[in-house]
């Protein structure tokens, strides 16, 4: 069974929620509007046309996934070498025995 022209004009208005969404950074709502999609609107009902619109913005959608995820990756090993110089720091400046706990006072 097809989908009504008013199901066609809400599948499309979410898709297009969802793409603004990732566009701001809302992933958590990017994530509820696909949730929604799949259970409101079943894949045998959709179109060819409406199906080939929807794969078009998905991609605009699966890319900036591709980025924000290629960023985080960048950013945690900025952090991995962060720790690692202060690591270093700390070993060059702090005496060996307060790196163990004990601290001796004289």
């Amino acid at each position: 069974m097809m989908m009504t022209a008013d199901q066609e004009l809400r599948l499309k208005q979410m898709t297009l929620e969802a793409v603004a969404a990732s566009e701001n950074g809302c992933w958590d709502q990017v994530c509820t509007l696909y949730q929604r999609r799949s259970q409101d609107f079943p894949l045998e009902a959709v179109s060819p046309a409406l199906a080939s619109q929807l794969i078009g913005w998905d991609r605009i959608v699966q890319e900036r996934v591709k980025i924000v995820q290629a960023a985080i990756q960048q950013e945690l090993g900025n952090i991995q070498d962060r720790r690692r110089q202060l690591q270093q720091f700390k070993r060059s400046w702090v005496p060996s025995s307060t790196i163990t706990g004990v601290t001796r006072v004289v």
